[in-house]
């Protein structure tokens, strides 16, 4: 690599920097500071000669100067390699192989190579989706790899496993970058490697085959999947939160609480009218020694449990109890929750 200077007085005192490998220049200008008034007058006089005797007089400018041709170094390197693997058209799972293959060599690698081979066997089905063979490394991108989340969360994947897939595409891709296979674009930046934030940023939402088999399945023999069904419902009937829901005592299913229950509807489209008819026939039985005429004040939901306020925390985790045994029963796995059903409802803000 050569370097050249180029010094100005004009519009400023600074200096050009250029640095060249033969196939690529590439330039970083800075202004000129800590030099005398006097040295630079006497440098210019001359011409800006011998440039080399004027840096290594003044250090301050020297060590910004080195700083400078790291920088260029850097650049020219990152080209050659951006260009190296535009022209390599090495396949992303293509090379994943053959490093994995690599790994037979090694003692102690069994376990990895397995591992890579596994995650790289479940990319190339996703590419297969895409109309894909394999894509170039140059091209790996983000947006690919979000896709690919996606399509993981999609098949109610598990937010660690996701996470380890992502760990190991992450370690193939770094690898080549390291062989100069890649540039350091880094298509996994920001993607959470332990997966506890993937499943919240590609939520997958409930389809409507899947809620019209949750309000059709048949609970009879389970009162409390039963009561998480009827609550599932309201929410999906009324928009209604968690928290509204358990708090809806029998005097509420009254159009005149609408506004206190939604304050943004109007009395017109009350939410609560709606509750009734979605409570199922085992709900309402479970519920006739607290029925509205009796005791007007008892919670529809889990009247057993009282407190002022409600005691949330129990009311929760008694249900998201039964909520993980309805999912688990219906083949709703992860998919099972109020702010999910309320997303699909007409009475939810969108």
């Amino acid at each position: 690599m050569t370097v050249d200077y180029q010094f100005t007085s004009f519009p400023t005192r600074s200096v050009t920097t250029t640095a060249s490998d033969g196939r690529f220049r590439v330039a970083v200008s800075l202004p000129v500071e800590d030099v005398a008034r006097n040295d630079w007058k006497s440098f210019e006089g001359s011409g800006f000669a011998d440039p080399e005797r004027f840096i290594n007089s003044h250090t301050r400018l020297k060590e910004k100067l080195s700083q400078s041709i790291l920088i260029l170094e850097s650049t020219l390197r990152q080209i050659n390699t951006s260009n190296a693997a535009l022209d390599s058209g090495t396949g992303f799972v293509a090379y994943g192989r053959q490093l994995a293959e690599s790994l037979r060599a090694e003692a102690g690698t069994e376990s990895r190579r397995r591992k890579y081979t596994s995650v790289l066997r479940r990319f190339e089905r996703f590419l297969a989706t895409e109309g894909l063979d394999d894509v170039i490394l140059a091209n790996l991108d983000r947006d690919i790899i979000d896709r690919f989340n996606r399509s993981l969360v999609d098949e109610h994947m598990m937010a660690t496993t996701i996470g380890f897939y992502n760990r190991i595409l992450h370690a193939i891709y770094n690898n080549a970058v390291r062989e100069g296979l890649a540039i350091q674009a880094d298509p996994f930046g920001n993607v959470e490697m332990n997966g506890a934030r993937i499943e919240a940023r590609h939520p997958r939402q409930l389809t409507v085959a899947e809620l019209d088999r949750l309000f059709a399945a048949d609970l009879s023999d389970a009162p409390a999947l039963t009561q998480v069904r009827d609550i599932l419902r309201v929410a999906y009937l009324t928009g209604l939160t968690f928290v509204q829901i358990v708090n809806l005592r029998h005097r509420d299913l009254t159009p005149e609480l609408s506004a206190i229950l939604h304050p943004s509807t109007p009395a017109a489209e009350t939410s609560t009218s709606c509750v009734p008819s979605a409570l199922s026939e085992s709900s309402k039985s479970s519920e006739s020694s607290a029925s509205s005429e009796s005791n007007p004040d008892a919670y529809i939901f889990y009247p057993d449990i009282v407190g002022t306020p409600r005691p949330m925390a129990r009311l929760r985790n008694d249900y998201f109890r039964a909520q993980q045994a309805l999912a688990a029963r219906l083949g709703l796995h992860g998919l099972l929750s109020i702010p999910r059903v309320r997303h699909l409802s007409p009475r939810t803000p969108k």
